[in-house]
């Protein structure tokens, strides 16, 4: 996806291991990106990258083009993916930033990370599907 990174952490069975899984992800790779490539980079006299992360929960189908996987093209497509492209999209650099079905799964420990975060409705106005409201987004602190 450009210069983007999809992962995908399958939750049929567990979505709460699921979730938490993927906000851990999110947290390794923002400390080897600050304490890992920022300061090898400092050292090259090269600029320093920052990276931000959306995750979202939901349905998705797996599709592969073509028969033969190891030459096929295998994508991911539903809601989920889509909103958390988006949620990334208004993520700031060396941010984390969840959609609510991922923080209402999370227990207590990986909630107490994030605060809601304030919406401009002219950027975010995605309404969740089973209520009606707006559906909300939670960053790190």
């Amino acid at each position: 996806v450009g210069d983007a990174v999809i992962a995908f952490f399958p939750g049929e069975f567990d979505s709460k291991k699921a979730c938490t899984n993927a906000v851990k992800c999110a947290r390794s790779m923002m400390k080897v990106v600050a304490e890992g490539l920022n300061p090898a980079f400092t050292d090259n006299a090269l600029p320093k990258i920052g990276i931000k992360v959306g995750i979202d929960f939901g349905e998705n189908l797996v599709v592969l083009y073509g028969r033969d996987p190891t030459r096929s093209y295998i994508d991911i497509v539903g809601s989920s993916i889509s909103i958390a492209a988006k949620i990334t999209g208004i993520a700031s650099p060396g941010q984390i930033m969840i959609g609510q079905d991922v923080y209402e799964i999370c227990d207590s420990d990986v909630r107490k990370e994030f605060v809601e975060f304030e919406l401009d409705p002219r950027v975010w106005n995605y309404k969740d599907p089973a209520t009606g409201n707006l559906y909300k987004l939670y960053s790190t602190l």
